[in-house]
């Protein structure tokens, strides 16, 4: 069945399929969550669900033209750049207004929403509050928190949490990659398996061996000089740092204890915080392997 391929989230799966199954589907869904754990393929799944004949058997005609991206009334929108635009959303005003093609349910999936600008926001809203028949919008964020408060008391609010190691793995291997790879890049994702796949298209294992040298050197042979030519190599991988970053955090009880190893994961993590926020990366990273060695060195 078509729910069996959401993996790991069963108390949102239970919640849209008996939507569904009753017909009683909400106007509006949040899908909120870490990135990468399923909140896409789940949106696209209710599409699927709504309109097939059959519930979601994802064979029929009407499945796999959705699946092509072939469908007129299922519509994905998101970030043109950086950002959703108010001409992005003044193109569904503009089709909220028409009948639907061939439909029973017209279905607009807005990802990543916390991309929408305040303009382009206050302009949805208003198509949020006077729904359209037979059309339903599904929203996704990672940062609900940073969405405007209006527009999350208008949708039905869907929770995605990380995935286990178990189900995150298995994912990954009914993908085809092999034991060590999945396993590898398990570790690295932490329940995000989109996370997980992105990695495998930017080859993340590249890193490790660098990475491990790096931190062999600083926090076990003391030696500070090393950080500086961490940081300036690592500068290099710009568009890959969340990946080293990632490598980092996975690798650091090879180097800190119990006692010290979630103060060492948590400066990693101020630093992954501040990347999204254009800080000087080179400086960041020092700062951060400086700290590193100061709680290394009270173990």
């Amino acid at each position: 069945m078509l729910w069996d391929k959401i993996i790991g989230q069963e108390h949102a799966v239970e919640i849209l399929k008996q939507s569904v199954h009753a017909k009683r589907v909400s106007s509006a869904y949040l899908f909120f969550g870490p990135k990468g754990v399923g909140k896409g393929t789940t949106a696209e799944v209710v599409a699927k669900a709504v309109n097939c004949p059959y519930q979601g058997c994802d064979s029929c005609h009407v499945c796999v033209r959705i699946n092509k991206k072939n469908y007129p009334d299922v519509k994905e929108i998101s970030a043109d750049g950086s950002f959703i635009k108010i001409g992005q959303i003044r193109e569904i005003i503009k089709e909220v207004s028409l009948s639907v093609f061939e439909a029973q349910y017209r279905v607009y999936i807005l990802k990543e929403v916390e991309k929408m600008k305040a303009e382009a926001a206050n302009a949805f809203l208003k198509i949020l509050e006077e729904p359209s028949q037979n059309t339903i919008f599904i929203l996704t964020t990672n940062a609900i928190d940073s969405l405007h408060s209006t527009i999350v008391s208008r949708c039905q609010l869907i929770r995605f949490n990380l995935l286990s190691p178990q189900n995150e793995e298995k994912i990954l291997r009914e993908k085809g990659m092999s034991q060590e790879e999945s396993s590898f890049l398990t570790n690295i994702s932490a329940g995000r398996p989109g996370k997980a796949i992105e990695y495998k298209e930017k080859e993340a294992g590249k890193y490790l061996s660098m990475i491990q040298g790096y931190m062999e050197e600083i926090l076990k042979s003391k030696n500070k000089i090393r950080i500086f030519s961490f940081a300036e190599e690592a500068k290099k991988y710009s568009a890959d740092i969340e990946i080293i970053l990632d490598i980092i955090i996975w690798i650091i009880p090879d180097f800190f204890s119990a006692n010290t190893g979630n103060r060492a994961r948590n400066e990693v993590l101020k630093v992954k915080s501040q990347i999204a926020r254009n800080i000087n990366l080179q400086l960041g990273l020092e700062v951060m392997l400086f700290r590193l060695v100061d709680i290394n060195a009270i173990q």
